[in-house]
C-alpha cells in the first residue's frame, strides 16, 4: 500500500509519522465533530491544512487529528504588531551577552533554586534568549515556548508541571530538552503596556514557588526592565548624537562655501591697481 509521508513540521521540532490511505469502509466523524479548538494549537492545525489536504485523503487527515496531539500554540497578544515594534525599538536582538542582564538572571536561578533561567524576548516567529543560566541554545520557535503563553499575562505566569497540562504536555521542550516540568515567567511589560518577553525560571521537576520567590522574581523582573530602558535610552542617545553630528558637519560645509563665495565677490569687487 501506497504511503503519504506529508513534510516533517520543523516549526514544532518534530517530525510527522508516514501515513496510509484510510480504509474506504471504516466511519470517520465529519469536520465538524472535531473539537479543534482544545486538542490542536491553532498553528499546528493551520499547518496541517497546508501540507497535508493535497496528499491525504480527506479521512485520512481527520483520523490523524483525532489520534496525534500536538503542542497547543499561544494565540497573539491583540497588540501584536505594536508590541512587536516596541521591542524593535530596543535594538537588542541578536546582542552579545551582557553581564547586567546575566547577573539578574544568575540572581533568580539562585533564589527560585531552578538549575535554568532565562530572559527571553519574544520575536515575531522565536523566542530568542538575551540572558541563559543553564541553557546552551540561544533561541526556540515561537510556537513551543511557554513564553509566548507568559506575555498574555498581567502576572507571574507558573506552570507546576508541565506534563500535566495539556497546553504543554506534548511540547518538545517537555519530551526532549531541557525536559520541562516546572515553568514560571514574570511578563517583562514596558511603560506603554507591551510584554516585550519574560523573565522565567525552569526545573526539570514539577514543584511550586513560595510566595517569597514570586515576590523576588518580580522585582528582577523590573530590574531586567530598568536595563532594558537605560539601554534604549543609550542606543537612542547615541543615534540623537550622530545624527546631531550629521548636521552639524552638513552647516560647516555649507558656512565653507559661503565663505567661499563672499571672498570670490570680495576679489571681483576690489579696486585695481
Amino acid at each position: 500500500m501506497a504511503t503519504y509521508p506529508p513534510s516533517p513540521p520543523s516549526r514544532f521540532g518534530f517530525a510527522s509519522p508516514k501515513l496510509s490511505p484510510h480504509p474506504t469502509d471504516t466511519v470517520l466523524p465529519d469536520r465538524g465533530s472535531i473539537d479543534q479548538s482544545k486538542s490542536h494549537g491553532p498553528t499546528a492545525l493551520a499547518w496541517l491544512h497546508k501540507s497535508c489536504a493535497s496528499l491525504l485523503p480527506p479521512r485520512s487527515w481527520y483520523l490523524y487529528l483525532r489520534t496525534h496531539t500536538f503542542p497547543m500554540a499561544a494565540p497573539l497578544p491583540v497588540n501584536e504588531v505594536a508590541r512587536h515594534s516596541a521591542l524593535a525599538s530596543y535594538a537588542i536582538l541578536d546582542t552579545d551577552p551582557e553581564p547586567s542582564f546575566d547577573d539578574l538572571s544568575l540572581l533568580a536561578s539562585f533564589i527560585c533554586k531552578t538549575p535554568i533561567a532565562l530572559i527571553s524576548l519574544i520575536d515575531e516567529q522565536r523566542q530568542w534568549f538575551k540572558s541563559r543560566v543553564g541553557l546552551s541554545v540561544e533561541e526556540t520557535s515561537r510556537d513551543i515556548a511557554f513564553c509566548s503563553h507568559a506575555i498574555l499575562q498581567n502576572d507571574i505566569f507558573v506552570v507546576p508541571d508541565a506534563l500535566e497540562d495539556e497546553r504543554f504536555r506534548n511540547n518538545p521542550l517537555v519530551g526532549g530538552e531541557p525536559h520541562i516540568r516546572f515553568y514560571a515567567g514574570v511578563p517583562l511589560i514596558n511603560e506603554e503596556g507591551y510584554a516585550l518577553g519574560t523573565l522565567c525560571v525552569i526545573d526539570k521537576s514539577p514543584r511550586q514557588l513560595a510566595d517569597g520567590e514570586k515576590e523576588a522574581l518580580r522585582a528582577l523582573s523590573r530590574l531586567v526592565l530598568g536595563q532594558l530602558e537605560l539601554r534604549r535610552n543609550l542606543v537612542q542617545l547615541k543615534l540623537a548624537l550622530t545624527e546631531r553630528s550629521a548636521e552639524e558637519h552638513e552647516r560647516q560645509r555649507e558656512l565653507a562655501k559661503l565663505q567661499a563665495q563672499l571672498l570670490r565677490i570680495a576679489g571681483l569687487s576690489a579696486p585695481h591697481a
